[in-house]
């Protein structure tokens, strides 16, 4: 089945808020937050790469390399992700991210709320 740029984007921006919240959350086991993080880290940028060719370069504009590098990073090495790497990520790379996919999808109509968490 065929998604729209905005399905996409709203997928993405439900795993974005909730690697937000993780990073927020207090527990006395870190490794269960860098691991809920980077698993909605990874599955945010994941739905990123499906977006039609120069969407998501345009969205996140020299930044979309890095990006995409992370995604491979998480699924590819994760053993040497890094606790402190995903939280600085998750809360001060993310907002940024976050902004530009608001911005997008209040310029093309639907509300981030119209597609529910996917399961």
């Amino acid at each position: 089945m065929s998604r729209t740029v905005e399905e996409l984007l709203t997928e993405a921006l439900v795993h974005f808020d909730a690697a937000t919240a993780y990073a927020e959350t207090t527990t006395t086991d870190p490794q269960l937050v860098v691991d809920a993080m980077s698993m909605r880290l990874f599955a945010g940028l994941e739905t990123l790469t499906r977006l039609p060719d120069g969407v998501a370069e345009r969205l996140f504009p020299g930044e979309w390399p890095d990006m995409r590098g992370l995604r491979h990073r998480i699924a590819h090495g994760y053993g040497a992700i890094n606790l402190m790497r995903v939280r600085a990520t998750v809360t001060g790379d993310l907002p940024n991210a976050v902004a530009a996919i608001r911005r997008e999808l209040d310029q093309s109509g639907p509300s981030p709320q119209a597609i529910e968490e996917p399961s």
